[in-house]
Parts: C-alpha cells; sequence; structure tokens
C-alpha cells in the first residue's frame, strides 16, 4: 500500500470519530450521561487517534527511520485503540463498569505500545525494548 493510501486509510478512523462526535451532539439529550459523551467522543476518539498516527509520521519523518513495528504496529495499535474507545463509551452509556475498565485498560495497552515501540529503535539497550533489537544494536 502507498504512503498517501496507508494515511488516507488511517485518517479515516479520525474522520469516523469527527462524525460520531456530531451524532453525539446531535442526540445527546436523549442519552445518559450527555457532557461525558459530547467531551470524550472527540477527544478519546479523534484527537487520541489522530495523536497516535501524527506522532509515528513526525518521529519517523524526523528520526529517519521507521518505527520497529512499522505501518503495521500502528495499525494494531490504532486498532486497539478504537476497539477500546468504542467499549468505554458503550460502557458509560449502557452502565457497565466492567466494560469500561476492559475498554480503558484496552486504549491504555495500546498507548503504552505506542510509548514503548517509539523509545525502542535498532539501537536502543533499553531493558524494555524486545532482544532482538538489542542484540542489533552495535557494541
Amino acid at each position: 500500500m502507498s504512503r498517501r493510501n496507508w494515511y488516507l486509510l488511517t485518517n479515516s478512523v479520525v474522520l469516523a470519530w469527527i462524525v460520531l462526535t456530531v451524532v453525539a451532539v446531535t442526540i445527546h439529550r436523549f442519552v445518559p450521561q450527555p457532557m461525558w459523551l459530547m467531551v470524550h467522543v472527540p477527544l478519546l476518539g479523534a484527537v487520541t487517534a489522530a495523536i497516535l498516527i501524527w506522532s509515528q509520521h513526525f518521529s519517523d519523518t524526523l528520526l529517519r527511520r521507521e518505527a520497529p513495528a512499522g505501518r503495521a504496529g500502528l495499525g494494531i495499535r490504532l486498532g486497539l485503540h478504537t476497539v477500546g474507545a468504542g467499549l468505554v463509551v458503550a460502557g458509560v452509556l449502557g452502565a457497565s463498569v466492567p466494560l469500561v475498565i476492559v475498554g480503558a485498560s484496552v486504549v491504555a495497552a495500546a498507548i503504552l505500545a505506542h510509548a514503548v515501540g517509539r523509545s525502542c529503535g535498532t539501537t536502543s539497550r533499553r531493558p524494555w525494548c524486545s532482544s532482538a533489537a538489542s542484540r542489533s544494536a552495535p557494541r
């Protein structure tokens, strides 16, 4: 997949969250937790997804090397984030605390994986980085 098509695909996730924000603003009078919904759909959904996408893009560009997991890793993290955020929203609207906890845990895992992945490179000797990256590091 070309770089252009990849970013069109990943940014369509952000666009979907923006559309859901418009829906949330439209239906907020008819759902429980209307203020929570109108704040968290754009922030937890659109803004966080955009941060995941564009922080990888800019760090790859500025460091002049691709992240260790590359585009596939970003796709997995973005998918996890989207599922987790959807679970959080569904849990809050459905008053299901376990669903909120599972969704928040999935979002946290995706963001933690993103942060750790950005800090590990081919020359990293950090203990939390993969052993393959550490073995390939120059001594």
